[in-house]
């Protein structure tokens, strides 16, 4: 395995977790499931007490590509700061979105909201 394969498993195993970290502090099922030789998938789940509840699902990637630095105008791990705006890998992809996520949840079990409507 080559230098940016160990920093991806590195950075893929840190942030798997922190998410079962998280998944702990929420009190949320967490599954892992083996998609295939080399990939898995993390399933955490709020169920309800209610066998009647409509369920909502939603995801998020874990998943990283290789690093072309040349096509960086920083170094891609660097989280360098310019006119208010972050610059590095991952400051903006669906880990971002798993995240938030996690964050909603985390809010509405403090203020004990189980119902939620969404218009999509």
């Amino acid at each position: 395995m080559n230098d940016d394969n160990n920093q991806n498993e590195l950075a893929i195993k840190r942030f798997v977790e922190y998410i079962q970290n998280k998944n702990k502090e929420l009190d949320l099922e967490y599954r892992l499931i083996k998609i295939d030789e080399d990939r898995q998938a993390a399933v955490l789940t709020w169920l309800s007490s209610s066998s009647t509840d409509k369920s909502l699902l939603l995801n998020s990637h874990i998943d990283v590509v290789p690093v072309f630095e040349e096509n960086w105008i920083v170094p891609p791990f660097s989280g360098e700061i310019r006119d208010g705006k972050i610059y590095g890998r991952g400051t903006q992809d669906m880990k971002c979105v798993g995240i938030q996520y996690l964050e909603a949840i985390r809010r509405l079990k403090i203020h004990s909201i189980l119902y939620m409507y969404a218009c999509v």
